[in-house]
């Protein structure tokens, strides 16, 4: 490859590129970065056979996407750095894009089998591409096995509407036979097989096929592989047992499955200890309609993350997860106590040992779920600053990672001003950013025979936030009028002299003591 400098018009996604007619990628990761400093990382590109000066973007289409935003914005890097892909054909194009967006961003199943379909029709073999990824041979025929399933059935699992569990027992089904479970699929009023219980369901057929499995059939422990043999030296199976006729149908069970499920939340509504526990449980372990996921604290800089991770919020805020972590009997060396994997088991296991603990222990078990569960850079995170009144300086003081940060010399000065005073400001006003740094440096320190200052917290980090210019950008102070907002639609109405708001009667959070004990 050569490295060339091309200007954003002169470069399209290529059709090799796996993301290539797909909807618009998510780059609101890239967007910082490539506002500040542009595309660092070179695209790969090739040039077009049909349009001399134009390249297609092999790999770095959220790049490429995220710098024509940016430029939207008026703010121009230059042409992008762009390493061409030598003459090679469509097969080393396609496995160059799926290499580099594996390396950054993970696509779904769904799209890597449709990366890997295509490298198959380019002429490669499985071991080449397993060779060329390290996925392992089974993991890319696991890929591949997709290609089994009707294009409406890996379109709901692209989708998570089925789970893997699902996919995999569907990978054995004949055409028919997925026909006939996508209809079930539809009937609001049919029982649907998944999981586990959808092979008890395959196996009422005999066209059950193994080629395809989405699992290693060889290590699989049922009858199948031996039954789908016999078949294809045309034996004939004994049919075995017929399986007996369910006690209820599927519109029956159904029916009752509702029925109990009106019954039980009613009830609960009388029982809020309960349900407060019930949706402890589920934010900690998850199940099939609740989706948890944890802030992951990311970031690209190293500074930025040792500054994060050794700051006394993460610590104390550490500090109290291992105690929740010890009250729940979960292992000290869990780094979360959220995660769980939607188990039915674990959800009901933890609901049940909930139920004893005291509404202390519950609430500190919630507030930790919360901290995980808080999005970084929130309105969530304004909303409560504000409510608590979080005061910055108990949690946080100036370190390397920030001052290497601050580059803007407009918003350097503003802070001599503020830290060192007016006067210090004006006369500095011509030095260079170092020079400002070290000024507010020293007067934090109380070095250099400068005053110290205590508690100083830049204004984007305070509660409420502000900026220090009129030119905007200051994410905080964004999140933080979403807040105002929101507060502004939320007050009262203004009532005339006298007049009374009438409040909801309070609920009893006394156990009923019903025939059915609901609340045993």
């Amino acid at each position: 490859m050569k490295l060339a400098f091309i200007e954003h018009d002169k470069l399209y996604p290529d059709k090799a590129n796996m993301r290539y007619a797909k909807k618009a990628p998510d780059v609101s990761d890239l967007l910082p970065t490539v506002r500040k400093r542009g595309v660092m990382v070179p695209l790969v590109v090739r040039p077009s056979v049909s349009e001399p000066d134009r390249s297609g973007i092999v790999a770095g289409l959220r790049s490429w996407t995220a710098y024509g935003i940016v430029l939207a914005e008026d703010i121009d890097h230059g042409p992008l750095p762009c390493a061409i892909l030598e003459d090679g054909g469509d097969a080393d194009a396609i496995e160059t894009s799926l290499i580099e967006n594996i390396a950054r961003l993970a696509p779904d199943e769904v799209t890597r089998w449709e990366t890997f379909a295509r490298l198959v029709r380019e002429g490669r073999e499985v071991e080449d591409i397993f060779a060329t990824f390290g996925i392992p041979e089974q993991g890319v025929k696991r890929i591949l096995a997709l290609g089994n399933l009707l294009p409406r059935i890996r379109d709901l699992y692209r989708k998570e509407k089925i789970n893997a569990a699902t996919v995999r027992q569907l990978t054995l089904a004949s055409k028919s036979q997925q026909k006939a479970w996508l209809v079930l699929y539809d009937d609001p009023d049919a029982y649907c097989p998944t999981g586990h219980q959808l092979k008890d369901w395959l196996f009422g057929g005999a066209s059950i096929r193994v080629e395809n499995a989405l699992f290693d059939v060889e290590k699989y422990r049922g009858g199948i592989i031996a039954e789908a043999k016999r078949l294809e030296r045309g034996e004939a199976i004994a049919s075995g047992p017929k399986v007996p006729r369910p006690e209820v149908t599927s519109a029956m069970q159904t029916y009752i499955d509702l029925h109990r499920h009106a019954a039980v939340r009613a009830a609960l509504y009388r029982h809020p200890k309960v349900g407060l526990r019930l949706m402890v449980a589920h934010a900690i372990v998850g199940s099939s309609l609740w989706t948890v996921k944890i802030e992951e604290q990311a970031t690209r800089n190293d500074e930025v993350r040792e500054s994060v991770e050794t700051c006394k919020g993460e610590t104390d805020f550490d500090a109290k997860r291992r105690a929740v972590l010890d009250l729940l009997n979960f292992s000290a060396e869990e780094p979360t106590v959220t995660g769980g994997n939607g188990d039915p088991h674990g959800l009901v296991g933890l609901f049940l040992a909930l139920l004893p603990l005291s509404d202390h222990a519950i609430m500190q078990v919630v507030t930790i779920v919360m901290g995980e569960t808080l999005g970084a850079g929130s309105a969530a995170v304004e909303a409560v600053g504000d409510e608590i009144g979080v005061d910055m300086a108990r949690y946080w003081q100036a370190d390397d990672a920030f001052f290497e940060l601050i580059r803007d010399k407009e918003v350097l000065t503003a802070i001599v001003a503020e830290v060192a005073g007016e006067d210090v400001a004006r006369a500095n006003a011509k030095e260079p950013g170092k020079v400002l740094k070290r000024i507010v440096r020293d007067h934090l320190d109380g070095a250099n025979g400068r005053p110290k200052v205590d508690g100083w917290v830049p204004k984007w980090m305070v509660f409420p936030p502000a900026a220090y210019t009129t030119r905007g950008g200051v994410g905080t102070v964004s999140a933080h009028a979403k807040v105002v907002a929101a507060r502004a639609d939320h007050e009262p109405e203004p009532t005339g002299p006298g007049s009374v708001i009438a409040l909801p009667a309070p609920v009893s959070s006394e156990r009923e003591k019903q025939p059915e004990r609901e609340a045993a």
